[in-house]
């Protein structure tokens, strides 16, 4: 991903964290989302978007697998980055890698739908999320607060 708009000209990565990561990965979802305390040990991987020159992260998201099914958590990106093919690559990236696990629904809580719409997402009502979701410490804390949404990973052939 590259972006030329008043910056000058830079470009990003999209890398799959590994554990020499997490610091950085923690310290940029602290100052990002002051709510952050640390990284839930059930997220068992992170993706990132690195601005190469500067090596700043500007935007972060992880997966956390129950049996076929995964729930995105800590989608942030850095409000300084006006470029939503930022978002568009680091959840495309999930994706692929969701597909490669053979996973079959990605769900989240969100409060930005029409861009998760646009990817393939759409909005399920709580009680129709998948039982193994439904028992998660996770949704039953973010139930209120975020609008649930799911996407087939196996069906879902759009490009993002």
């Amino acid at each position: 991903v590259t972006d030329s708009k008043e910056r000058g000209f830079s470009m990003y990565a999209v890398k799959h964290a590994s554990g020499n990561d997490m610091e950085r990965l923690q310290r940029f979802l602290s100052i990002a989302d002051g709510a952050y305390q640390h990284i839930d040990p059930s997220i068992s991987h992170f993706f990132f978007v690195e601005e190469i020159e500067k090596q700043k992260i500007v935007g972060t998201v992880g997966l956390e697998l129950h049996q076929l099914i995964g729930i995105l958590r800590s989608f942030v990106i850095d409000g300084s980055v006006s470029d939503a093919r930022i978002g568009f690559a680091l959840i495309g990236a999930v994706l692929a890698y969701a597909r490669n696990l053979s996973v079959r629904k990605l769900v989240l809580f969100t409060n930005s739908e029409p861009f998760f719409e646009k990817i393939g997402f759409q909005k399920v009502p709580f009680d129709l999320l998948p039982k193994v979701v439904l028992e998660t410490e996770y949704a039953n804390q973010v139930k209120n607060y975020g609008i649930p949404m799911v996407v087939d990973c196996q069906k879902s052939d759009r490009n993002v």
